[in-house]
């Protein structure tokens, strides 16, 4: 892995991923292979060019994040994490919504990493 340990990987890697978000949703797909895949809502990406293409379709010009946790333990591929986010998000402003997302970051040299697997879900509760 890099000579950083997990949950400082994990917390810059978050960083950089929600900015990236908010100012240059083209840009994220950089953070991708074509062996990624994305689960968005149910629905199933593969490949840098298709989750890049999904989330810059994602139809809102704001979205900003705020994690609330996030859990980092290591994956079972060798130099490679799982990182766990709870959070909120505002859609142009609105009211925040809460999601979960987990990543699994895989090093391709020392602090180098791709995401191999991304998992996103709006939180529901409905009583």
């Amino acid at each position: 892995m890099s000579a950083a340990g997990p949950g400082e990987v994990a917390t810059a890697f978050v960083k950089h991923y929600y900015s990236t978000f908010a100012s240059n949703r083209p840009a994220l797909s950089s953070l991708y292979r074509d062996t990624s895949c994305l689960s968005f809502e149910g629905q199933q990406f593969q490949g840098a060019a298709s989750i890049g293409s999904k989330l810059s379709s994602i139809g809102s010009s704001s979205i900003e994040h705020h994690v609330r946790s996030m859990d980092v333990q290591p994956a079972a591929i060798p130099n490679s994490i799982v990182i766990g986010i709870t959070g909120t998000l505002k859609i142009d402003g609105g009211n925040p919504l809460m999601f979960t997302q987990t990543f699994v970051l895989v090093a391709t040299a020392p602090g180098a990493f791709y995401v191999h697997n991304d998992i996103f879900r709006f939180v529901y509760f409905i009583s």
